[in-house]
């Protein structure tokens, strides 16, 4: 074999080499496509599939438990999520669907000429409602707040609900402003062994630690952590929903679970503070530079970690930001915190002033505060710090107070503390009342989306882990290598794609040297053999005799 033929061969070799790792990395790109499709959290076809089946299908126990529907009310419905093999929880009863039921009840309730609202207490999936998971086994945490720009006509109310608080400030409000919403996610301990509070341990914001002192009055002997907020959580995802009237959402709260879980000064000044924050873009006033009138607006502006604060915007739909310096919204909004009830407070027979705090002051107590939700709590109302049952008694809360006075502490259901461990008295009469019942049943609540979650991790407002318990942390782990193992050999294929293309432009570049020598050494010949023969030619042409050329030429040389 001529050196010329191995370097043809040699070319003919490296192209091929670079149409392989070509079509390996179209492989690799498209096998990259079908993992992203393959773990995206979101509603699979295969679960409609099996939903329209389900109708007309006599075998719905053989379905996988992704396609049932939870009903949450006459416009609301979820697919809760997948549980493993031998853990499921089945929503059905007697063959029904839970929104069969509750689409009957809401039936009847239309077709009694004497009521024509919705009873929100008729189905409660965070009490005993459509599954079997018992209310001390679930929990909560916040997300954060979202803006969503694009909410349909009619989507805030539903025929016949009515919203709890009493609130009338928004009629300022313009109508083509951006919506803002506060998103919050429900979870399920699978493992739960019965032990109610005692059961758990608590996340500690001042000593950051977990506090287990709950555990040493349970009867059992787990421990657990209530840790939905975390990636290697237990818990697993019921779902996730959103409520645009957030200071309905607030109000429930804060009441609540609220009353319990914060100290009492932090009390006093948030349950007068939620009043402060606007309700829509609110016109602030307007501007005159250069002989023009501006109209400058103001509204929430969800920030990082689930907070929030106060920002001055230029346009109606409160989108394009003129500022959110503190100093800059003071001067020109002032501090809406100290012109409502969180200015002072006379709760437990005390006297908090708030009145001089500065608009920066008052977003740090609210701030501090606030971020105790973006961790999990249970959905029952507790009182840690009320261990031997005696707290409320020794305190004499409700002593001095009206029992309906804005300001008083209502005790127990009959307004007197019961003095029992653990137990929640709360701001409304409750006791250990269930605060995911209340945000379902008090408040407008609507399904949260993969798409709600989509904006709000683009907006970046979103709390640490906010899939947290979608995915168990074994199956999170490993779908973390599938990922890494998938960039690795398409960084690899990349490489020797580069690689080939290096290397088939250096065979070539070589190749073009090799045939430049080999003309340069062949081409004085052939011009002395077209010499010779043409004098040759001269000689012999008396004689017809012809003769062969001193030098033949290879025609291979050329090719």
């Amino acid at each position: 074999m001529t050196k010329t033929s191995f370097r043809y061969k040699k070319r003919a070799l490296s192209r091929s080499v670079a149409v392989v790792m070509l079509q390996a990395l179209v492989i690799t790109s498209h096998f990259s496509l079908y993992l992203v499709e393959a773990i995206l959290p979101r509603l699979q076809m295969s679960d409609i599939h099996n939903l329209i089946h389900a109708q007309h299908s006599s075998e719905k126990d053989t379905l996988p438990v992704t396609a049932q529907w939870t009903s949450l009310n006459p416009t609301m419905e979820y697919l809760p999520a997948t549980i493993a093999a031998g853990t499921r929880r089945r929503l059905q009863n007697n063959g029904k669907t839970a929104f069969d039921m509750y689409y009957e009840d809401f039936k009847e309730t239309q077709e009694d000429e004497d009521s024509q609202t919705i009873n929100p207490y008729r189905v409660q999936p965070f009490t005993s409602g459509v599954n079997d998971y018992d209310e001390y086994q679930q929990a909560w945490r916040m997300l954060g707040f979202m803006i969503d720009c694009d909410v349909r006509d009619g989507d805030e109310w539903y025929d016949g609900a009515q919203p709890s608080h009493s609130r009338d400030d928004n009629g300022s409000a313009t109508s083509d402003g951006c919506a803002r919403f506060i998103l919050w996610a429900a979870y399920v301990d699978l493992d739960y062994q019965g032990g109610g509070i005692g059961e758990y341990q608590y996340w500690d914001r001042n000593s950051e630690t977990w506090d287990n002192s709950a555990c040493q009055y349970g009867n059992g002997d787990r421990c657990a952590k209530m840790d939905c907020h975390l990636d290697d959580t237990s818990f697993r995802l019921l779902g996730f929903f959103k409520h645009r009237s957030y200071d309905d959402w607030m109000e429930q709260l804060f009441k609540h679970e609220g009353m319990c879980v914060w100290t009492e000064e932090e009390y006093a000044f948030m349950k007068g503070a939620r009043k402060a924050w606007p309700q829509g873009c609110t016109p602030l006033y307007t501007m005159n530079e250069e002989s023009a009138s501006t109209t400058m607006y103001y509204d929430i502006k969800p920030m990082s970690n689930g907070r929030i604060t106060i920002a001055i915007y230029r346009d109606s739909k409160c989108t394009d930001e003129f500022s959110d310096d503190l100093r800059v919204v003071e001067s020109l909004l002032g501090n809406p915190f100290t012109s409502v009830e969180a200015s002072r407070s006379q709760d437990y027979s005390g006297n908090y002033d708030f009145s001089s705090d500065s608009l920066e002051d008052s977003l740090q107590r609210w701030e501090s505060a606030f971020s105790e939700w973006t961790h999990c709590h249970p959905c029952v109302a507790f009182d840690i710090e009320n261990i031997d049952g005696t707290k409320y008694l020794a305190n004499n809360d409700d002593g001095g107070n009206n029992a309906y006075d804005d300001d008083g502490r209502r005790l127990g259901g009959n307004y007197e503390a019961q003095g029992e461990i653990f137990e929640c008295y709360d701001d409304a009469g409750y006791t250990n009342v269930n605060q995911c019942m209340k945000f379902s049943a008090k408040t407008y609540m609507q399904t949260g989306t993969f798409r709600d979650m989509t904006l709000a991790r683009l907006q970046n407002v979103m709390a640490d882990s906010p899939l947290s318990g979608f995915y168990h942390h074994a199956e999170y782990k490993g779908l973390g290598w599938t990922n890494a193992w998938t960039y690795i050999v398409f960084l690899a294929s990349f490489g020797c794609c580069l690689y080939a293309c290096f290397y088939t432009f250096r065979a070539q570049k070589e190749e073009n040297y090799v045939l430049e020598g080999k003309l340069a050494q062949i081409m004085p010949a052939i011009g002395m053999g077209r010499h010779q023969t043409m004098k040759r030619k001269g000689s012999s042409s008396s004689s017809g005799s012809k003769e062969k050329p001193l030098i033949e030429t290879d025609q291979h040389d050329f090719t």
